[in-house]
């Protein structure tokens, strides 16, 4: 086996190697990162810190935080004032569990890696991307908002409204 982009040396004891992978998978670059320590052993993989193009840029992990949570906390309060009820509970990494009194669930979180927010609803999953201030599905390109009441209405058995708010 030809081991590019892999420094082998015997460390003090014969017999006892050692292995470091300096070219990640992916690209072949030269990246330091985490440690992973799998099955066939401790490699470095990429950080991954910066994302997927967004309107043309390229977004940071933090500022796409920053968007996907102030997002996340404008639905939540457009859901409390909806007038249906349902029960919204904040979870921690940017997940909101939505039960509508039926017992059925709706999940919407952030998803870092994809630069997405993600919609689990009983009739399916959504995922959608910011592009020009707003939210829009990667498959079709409807609005977050526009689809999120309406699959609210469907879950509920009642008429949702949501109102964006500024």
């Amino acid at each position: 086996f030809a081991m590019i982009g892999a420094r082998c040396g015997l460390g003090g004891r014969a017999g006892r190697g050692k292995m470091e992978r300096t070219l990640d998978a992916a690209g072949g670059e030269q990246r330091a990162g985490k440690r992973d320590h799998g099955k066939f052993g401790s490699h470095r993989r990429s950080s991954g810190k910066i994302g997927m193009l967004t309107e043309g840029v390229s977004m940071e992990e933090s500022a796409f935080n920053a968007l996907a949570e102030a997002e996340l906390a404008r639905i939540e309060s457009a859901l409390e004032d909806c007038g249906v009820d349902i029960d919204i509970e904040p979870k921690p990494g940017g997940i909101l569990e939505i039960e509508f009194d039926n017992g059925s669930k709706m999940i919407i979180n952030r998803h870092t890696a994809a630069r997405e927010i993600w919609v689990a609803a009983k009739s399916g999953g959504f995922h959608f991307r910011p592009q020009d201030g707003n939210w829009v599905n990667t498959r079709g390109g409807d609005d977050l908002w526009e689809m999120l009441a309406a699959l609210a209405s469907a879950q509920a058995g009642a008429a949702v409204t949501l109102v964006r708010p500024a």
